[in-house]
């Protein structure tokens, strides 16, 4: 999965995002997790880059168990709890443990949603209310196409986070963007981990690629084959 590399001065620009919640969950659907309209939908888009006064809007997304919502300030400290974790950290560029690196990951994150109309989300626990990691999507140039990512906590690993925070991802990007024909995933090989969830994902690999100086394996599943998969329930 891509690492947010680079920093990202502070600017006011963090002033024009505009957060927009209000999601409530439905029954059925992929790992439990349709998405989830928003009961405001009407008088905001889907993508934060076409809202008529020009502020970014961020959708929050929940799920059986989780919310996705837009990153904040808030965040850096459980952030950096997450990213200084070694084996956590191990395929994902190494240990970040200073907080100030973390908010320039934090900021990247974010202008990925001005940039690009995607971008991710801080995951939170729906029961506890704690941050347990990031997850959403990533894209930019030169990058194998919009890709689904997904960073889990170690304390919350095996629970079945990871997936379920993808899922309602990519569930959302499908809706909001019809043009696109796939969603993808790029992994260094030795992430077993995040092997096994693309697969639970239902990604199959489909080549490999150089990215941020290190080589990935890209996996991917179709708008065909999700849209099948969603409908089953599976």
């Amino acid at each position: 999965m891509a690492v947010t590399k680079g920093q990202t001065p502070r600017t006011r620009s963090w002033r024009r995002f505009a957060v927009r919640d209000g999601v409530r969950p439905e029954p059925g659907g992929l790992f439990g997790v349709p998405i989830l309209p928003s009961q405001r939908q009407s008088r905001v888009p889907d993508r934060g880059r076409e809202c008529n006064d020009g502020a970014v809007v961020i959708p929050t997304l929940t799920t059986a168990r989780l919310i996705l919502r837009p990153i904040e300030n808030g965040d850096v400290d459980g952030f950096t709890r997450i990213w200084s974790d070694p084996e956590f950290a191990r395929h994902v560029g190494g240990p970040v443990t200073s907080p100030d690196a973390v908010w320039h990951q934090m900021a990247g994150c974010i202008g990925c949603w001005l940039l690009t109309g995607v971008g991710p989300w801080s995951v939170v626990e729906r029961e506890s209310g704690t941050l347990v990691g990031r997850a959403g999507l990533w894209d930019e140039p030169g990058w194998p196409g919009v890709e689904a990512l997904w960073y889990i906590g170690r304390p919350w690993w095996g629970r079945g986070y990871a997936a379920e925070a993808a899922a309602a991802a990519i569930t959302w990007v499908l809706r909001v963007r019809p043009e696109l024909d796939r969603v993808c995933a790029a992994i260094v090989p030795a992430n077993i981990r995040s092997v096994r969830v693309a697969q639970r994902l239902g990604m199959h690999r489909t080549g490999a690629e150089y990215l941020h100086e290190e080589t990935h394996a890209i996996y991917a599943v179709s708008r065909a084959d999700w849209s099948r998969r969603s409908g089953a329930g599976s």
